[in-house]
């Protein structure tokens, strides 16, 4: 009898070995010591010249590819539980930069995936990218979320999918890109968010270190989605973290945020250079910043100095107290109540002052020189 044995790995997972009997036309899936057996026609071997086996079915070319998406659209073949998934976004608006899947079954983790995404323009807002570290070069080469979603739907059409803070984060995002990418949704079912599975909104990492588990891979999808797959099992076990320990590691991270508390009001301050108007590099072509009068308040990922000098850069006047004369206030999270309340005054007595939040910012940074920003503009 003429056997071909296939080995699938997904970095240090077997997800699933393949005997492809040639003899009796039939794929024979053994999955960790459980064997199944899926049907399928007419099934040949070719080698090719590059040594690559190939398999022919009906006469049509099969890559590997298709056949692993074969495969998994058998999911209860393989008695498969749920899919845990995580995603990173490239943008506050959701678009998606990194999916990460864990496969669960018979109560196992039987294996893991990953995939970067190329968001569209490739354009990526600052705060993100602090956080998972994915970068335009990550991602210069990797394929669209369209691309993606042809394997990855292998997965998760039709699944139970569980993500830690689904409901606000990873279901959201996967819906809001599937709709920009006028692809159908209807086959993918609610998540199961596991945020709240003790009664009490935990993080992931607190959650993890509850468990004793490492946390060093966190914001990376694929490590994020086996944490989420844990979680949700010890759930399942009746099992639940230690939860003094918990709030050890939640204090400690607050109490690392007070310590830093004058550091940050500090850098919270705008002054020296950074205050003197600049227009010699910068270009009015499309750009509401030029030589427009902008001031800061709230809170930013990035530093409000630092953000300053971007807008000076861009040729912006920036200030650091409201007017008659301002155009533009750049507020972020808990802005100062005093700018709000003048900003108010002035409006009311009908001065046009435009508010702008972080995602507007980001917007007209990164689309100065690839869209058009009329909407922006102060004529």
């Amino acid at each position: 009898m003429m056997k071909l044995y296939i080995y699938y790995h997904n970095e240090q997972h077997t997800i699933y070995d393949v005997l492809i009997d040639l003899n009796n036309d039939k794929l024979v899936l053994f999955f960790h010591g459980v064997d199944r057996i899926i049907e399928y026609n007419n099934i040949k071997l070719e080698k090719t010249k590059y040594g690559t086996n190939l398999l022919y079915g009906n006469g049509i070319s099969l890559l590997w590819k298709e056949v692993h998406g074969i495969i998994y659209s058998r999911w209860k073949e393989i008695n498969l539980d749920f899919i845990s998934l995580d995603v990173e976004t490239a943008t506050t608006g959701h678009m998606i930069c990194q999916i990460g899947i864990s496969i669960v079954a018979d109560k196992k983790i039987v294996g893991s995936k990953s995939w970067l995404i190329k968001p569209r323009a490739n354009r990526f807002d600052w705060q993100c990218a602090k956080v998972h570290k994915i970068t335009e070069e990550t991602t210069n080469s990797s394929p669209s979320f369209c691309q993606v979603w042809q394997e990855a739907s292998n997965y998760l059409i039709n699944t139970p999918i569980v993500a830690h803070n689904a409901a606000n984060f990873d279901e959201i995002a996967i819906r809001k890109n599937l709709a920009f990418y006028h692809i159908d949704d209807s086959g993918l079912k609610p998540f199961i968010d596991t945020i709240s599975l003790w009664g009490k909104r935990t993080s992931l990492e607190d959650l993890c270190v509850g468990f004793g588990w490492p946390v060093d891979g966190h914001h990376d999808a694929k490590w994020d989605a086996e944490m989420c797959a844990k979680i949700y099992l010890e759930y399942l076990a009746g099992n639940h973290p230690d939860w003094d320990v918990v709030a050890k590691n939640h204090l400690s991270k607050e109490g690392f945020k007070n310590h830093h508390s004058a550091e940050a009001i500090e850098k919270k301050k705008i002054g020296g250079d950074v205050l003197v108007k600049d227009l010699s590099n910068a270009s009015p072509e499309n750009n509401p910043f030029y030589n427009r009068k902008i001031v800061i308040t709230g809170d930013f990922p990035l530093e409000r100095k630092k953000i300053a000098q971007i807008l000076k850069e861009y040729g912006a006047d920036v200030n650091t107290s409201i007017s008659k004369l301002t155009d533009f206030v750049l507020v972020g999270s808990a802005p100062g109540p005093s700018k709000m309340t003048k900003i108010a005054q002035l409006k009311a007595q009908g001065y046009e002052i435009r508010i702008l939040n972080e995602e507007d910012f980001n917007r007209i940074i990164n689309g100065i020189e690839t869209e058009n920003l009329d909407e922006y503009m102060i004529r």
